[in-house]
C-alpha cells in the first residue's frame, strides 16, 4: 500500500504525452525495421528470386535460425541501448522530439540502469509489441513449445497494457519499466528540465565543497 501511495504521489512531469507517443512511434517503426533487417537480408541472398519475405524465423534451419535471431537482437541492442547511452539518454524518435530518459533525479543514466530499462524491461517484460520480442517469442515456440509461449505472450501483453495506463494515469507520467528503474522521460527544451539541471549542478559542486573540506 505504502508503494502505491508513493507512485501517485511522486512529482509531477508536465511532459507532454503526445509528443512522447510521436517518438515512441518512431522509435517503434525504426526499431521493428532494423530488427527485421538481418532475416530479410539473409534470406533475399539465400532465396533472390522472392518478392515477400515474411517476417518469420521459421524460414531458416537449424543453426541458422539461431544465427539469424541473434543477429536481429544484436541490431535491436544497438537501436535501443546503444545509441541513448552513445547520446546521453535519446534514441532516435526523442532526439527529435527533444525528449531524453534520465534518471529521477535528472542525472544522467548509467550502463546498468539503461540495459534493465531498455532490454529487461521493455523489450522482455514488456516486450509483446516489440519485434525483436516476436523473433524471441518464435524461437521460443520452436524450442519451448507453442503452450509456454502463449503463456509467455500473454503475461507480457497485461504488462504493457498495465504500463500504459500507470503512464498516463501518473502525475510523473511513468510507465512500469520508469517506476522499476527509477527513470523519467524529459522535455530537454522545457524550464522545469532546466531548472532541474541547475539544482543537480548546484548539488555537485556542494558535495564537492564538502569533499575538499
Amino acid at each position: 500500500m505504502k508503494t502505491i501511495k508513493k507512485i501517485f504521489h511522486k512529482q509531477a512531469n508536465h511532459t507532454s504525452l503526445i509528443k512522447r507517443l510521436i517518438a515512441y512511434g518512431i522509435d517503434w517503426y525504426l526499431g521493428s525495421v532494423l530488427a527485421s533487417l538481418p532475416l530479410m537480408v539473409t534470406y533475399y541472398m539465400m532465396h533472390d528470386h522472392v518478392k515477400i519475405i515474411p517476417n518469420q524465423i521459421t524460414l531458416f534451419d537449424y543453426p541458422m535460425n539461431i544465427i539469424v535471431a541473434l543477429l536481429c537482437f544484436v541490431v535491436t541492442f544497438f537501436y535501443y541501448v546503444f545509441i541513448p547511452y552513445k547520446y546521453d539518454g535519446q534514441t532516435l524518435g526523442k532526439k527529435l522530439l527533444k525528449l531524453k530518459i534520465v534518471n529521477e533525479d535528472y542525472s544522467t543514466l548509467s550502463k546498468k540502469t539503461l540495459l534493465l530499462r531498455q532490454v529487461v524491461m521493455m523489450l522482455l517484460v514488456e516486450g509483446s509489441i516489440y519485434a525483436s520480442t516476436a523473433t524471441l517469442h518464435q524461437l521460443l515456440q520452436l524450442y519451448s513449445g507453442a503452450a509456454f509461449t502463449k503463456i509467455y505472450t500473454a503475461v507480457g501483453l497485461v504488462i504493457t497494457i498495465l504500463s500504459i495506463v500507470l503512464l498516463v494515469i501518473t502525475k510523473s507520467h511513468q510507465s512500469l519499466h520508469d517506476l522499476v528503474c527509477h527513470t523519467l522521460v524529459v522535455d530537454t527544451a522545457s524550464t522545469e528540465y532546466q531548472n532541474q539541471l541547475i539544482q543537480l549542478q548546484k548539488q555537485k559542486k556542494r558535495m564537492k565543497k564538502c569533499i575538499s573540506w
